[in-house]
């Protein structure tokens, strides 16, 4: 069964893990990244409170400090979207033998 991180706690581990989120609202760098095909849609689950809130795959973290070296690195968002698409696909195949 596949992990979920909520979006607050996404936010809080690229902060602490210094990912570069820009300079305004987190929530909106992640749905560029959403947005350019980097990062899968939210889940909506409910959390303990009984709120609705949006969760992502758990390893979208290691997504975010893939796209923070490769932006650092100066890598154009086209070959970013390849590496991308190649480490989900490493993903996907590691996390289907289990």
């Amino acid at each position: 069964m596949e992990k979920f991180i909520s979006l607050k706690e996404l936010i809080k581990f690229a902060k602490k893990e210094g990912v570069d989120l820009g300079k305004g609202d987190p929530y909106n760098r992640l749905r560029y990244y959403t947005k350019m095909g980097w990062l899968p849609h939210m889940t909506r689950k409910v959390n303990e409170k009984g709120d609705i809130e949006g969760h992502y795959p758990l390893w979208v973290t290691d997504t975010l400090k893939t796209i923070q070296e490769l932006r650092v690195s100066g890598t154009p968002n086209e070959q970013i979207e390849q590496k991308i698409k190649l480490l989900r696909r490493v993903l996907w195949s590691l996390t289907a033998g289990c």
